[in-house]
């Protein structure tokens, strides 16, 4: 996994929807995402009532040797033999039930890029998928107005103007 600064890179990624039409983190932390650039910070520390500022990293976050920073995936879907063990192993038939929703979130800052994906210092939500078949959600609606994002019932739709990019500094990532 390398680094770099990156302006603009874009990656797929789940959000559960907080009530009021808020963007939070499938499985940490719930402060709900800012409608403008969000900064990660370290939760490697868990206490007794949550995640909790682990302090900032000598070589800024995301830092190699955690899990921090916000994550964006070069291609969707993943998938696995066996049961999904991580939110984004879902297929993407599952976007906008059970209170998760996929998406396209755009990196910038201290980027850390792998070869399933990137995890960034910042990020912001670009653009949201819905399944056909899920139900209408008056949150997914009040995200698509709190965010001023677009909502797609068409996945191919959403990846031919917000997917990620093929290359990064001259590297192909996805593919």
């Amino acid at each position: 996994m390398g680094s770099s600064q990156v302006e603009g890179l874009r990656g797929y990624r789940w959000w559960r929807i907080g009530l009021g039409g808020w963007l939070l983190s499938p499985w940490r932390e719930a402060k709900p995402w800012g409608a403008e650039r969000n900064r990660a910070k370290c939760l490697a520390t868990r206490r007794l009532f949550g995640w909790n500022d682990a302090g900032p990293h000598t070589n800024g976050i995301p830092d190699e040797r955690c899990q921090c920073g916000f994550y964006g995936l070069h291609e969707y879907p993943v998938r696995h033999g066996g049961p999904v063990r991580f939110v984004w192993e879902l297929d993407t038939d599952f976007s906008g039930s059970g209170g998760l929703v996929l998406g396209i979130a755009e990196a910038s800052g201290r980027v850390l890029i792998g070869t399933q994906g990137w995890r960034a210092e910042y990020a912001s939500a670009s653009a949201l998928f819905v399944s056909n078949w899920a139900f209408p959600n008056p949150e997914v609606e009040a995200v698509s107005l709190r965010y001023d994002v677009p909502v797609y019932r068409d996945f191919e739709a959403m990846t031919a103007e917000w997917g990620p990019d093929e290359e990064v500094n001259g590297l192909r990532v996805a593919g």
